[in-house]
């Protein structure tokens, strides 16, 4: 009887521990998932950016070509290009950081 009683509580102590870890290993992979979330969501916006500063980079190159093609560029446009192309650059040294 009591060899039996020794047993179930041996036997009820495995489950209760395999039980628990179990649970751990749960909570783990779940944060681990959350992680994986967050990073992603933040790859995603860091993909984002890298898109339009290639869109902006885009457009301030293909301005640049027209101007330098052009016999007439004046002094204004000039200015406006250098401001772009010197707040593009920027934006790029703020992301690279």
């Amino acid at each position: 009887s009591s060899s039996v009683s020794l047993a179930r509580t041996i036997g009820t102590w495995v489950i209760v521990n395999t039980l628990f870890f179990a649970d751990h290993a749960l909570q783990l992979h779940h944060q681990a998932v959350e992680n994986w979330r967050n990073w992603f969501g933040h790859l995603i916006k860091l993909e984002a950016d890298i898109a339009a500063i290639l869109h902006d980079e885009e457009i301030i190159l293909t301005r640049l070509i027209k101007l330098s093609k052009s016999s007439k560029t004046t002094r204004d446009e000039s200015t406006n290009l250098a401001l772009s192309l010197l707040l593009f650059l920027r934006h790029m040294a703020l992301l690279t950081g």
